[in-house]
């Protein structure tokens, strides 16, 4: 293998190691863990709406997640959960939870 090749291949090796990494970061809580629970529903008109967790007051919060987490929740409109997120993201609609989880409620009966 000639060094060109060599060097070739430790810059992918490198490169490929750092969106791993970028990418697994991003589910990691860098503070402390927050939590709201609330109705999951989906707010704005098409074709522009958002995910957003109702909670008791008639406050709305926006919902950042990914997509499968996005196409998970959207199934579940209505239901009541529980959102676990550790940064807040200012959005034109409102305050954006960046999620890191979201867990049913189960209401016990």
């Amino acid at each position: 293998m000639s060094k060109k090749q060599l060097l070739v291949s430790f810059v992918i090796i490198i490169v490929t190691v750092l969106l791993v990494s970028s990418c697994a970061s991003s589910k990691n809580c860098e503070g402390e863990m927050k939590y709201e629970s609330g109705t999951i529903a989906v707010v704005g008109n098409e074709p522009f709406t958002e995910l957003a967790l109702q909670v008791e007051g008639g406050e709305s919060f926006i919902l950042i997640c990914d997509k499968e987490l996005s196409e998970k929740l959207m199934r579940q409109q209505g239901q009541q959960y529980k959102i676990g997120y550790c940064k807040i993201e200012k959005k034109s609609r409102g305050t954006g939870l960046i999620v890191v989880k979201a867990e049913p409620i189960t209401s016990g009966k």
